[in-house]
């Protein structure tokens, strides 16, 4: 069967203004590496919690918000590949397969979904890009368009890894005086004909 590995990430940030001043909302969880390495220097201070809009002070103008998400993936068969990972969460950005991510072969082509928050992500652009290029002939980076349903098709030149990459942004956030971004990640394998 299939499995679906992912990592996914979701908060607010922004900017707004208090008494003259243009504050930011959000931002870096903890401190940098640099600060907690080596030896003696204790454990890393705690990560702080995540920012909500209830964070924003009272009198605060010019108030502008990104809803972001992030999700990356891949996917792994053991066996004859299933379909049962592939239901939306209707969260972020996310991958609606119709080619089965692990069916795919050079040359022939291979069509996918993308969703914003369970609709069709129309008019975003995918990025296609081949891995292991070092010792090998460079296989030039692709920009695809999603069609009004999400969809977009990929004609394979080689076998190979390939980094499947894109970012939606626009539409208003569930959070007032916000906006949506989301951006999908996924290395998918390719295989010989």
């Amino acid at each position: 069967g299939t499995s679906k590995l992912t990592i996914f990430n979701s908060g607010l940030q922004g900017t707004y203004v208090l008494n003259g001043e243009t504050k930011r909302l959000g931002g870096r969880r903890g401190p940098p590496t640099a600060a907690v390495a080596g030896p003696g220097a204790g454990p890393p201070p705690a990560p702080r919690a995540p920012a909500t809009a209830a964070d924003i002070p009272a009198g605060a103008t010019e108030i502008k918000l990104v809803e972001f998400s992030s999700r990356n993936e891949t996917y792994v068969t053991a066996g004859a590949p299933t379909t049962e990972v592939f239901k939306p969460t209707g969260e972020g950005l996310e991958l609606s397969p119709v080619t089965h991510p692990n069916d795919l072969v050079a040359g022939e082509p291979a069509t996918f979904k993308l969703l914003m928050d369970g609709k069709p992500a129309s008019d975003v652009e995918v990025t296609v890009a081949a891995a292991n290029q070092k010792f090998e002939e460079a296989v030039a980076e692709r920009k695809i368009k999603t069609d009004a349903s999400g969809a977009f098709t990929v004609e394979w030149p080689r076998a190979g890894f390939y980094w499947l990459t894109a970012t939606a942004i626009g539409g208003p956030g569930k959070t007032p005086n916000s906006t949506r971004r989301g951006s999908y990640t996924a290395t998918l394998e390719v295989q010989k004909p």
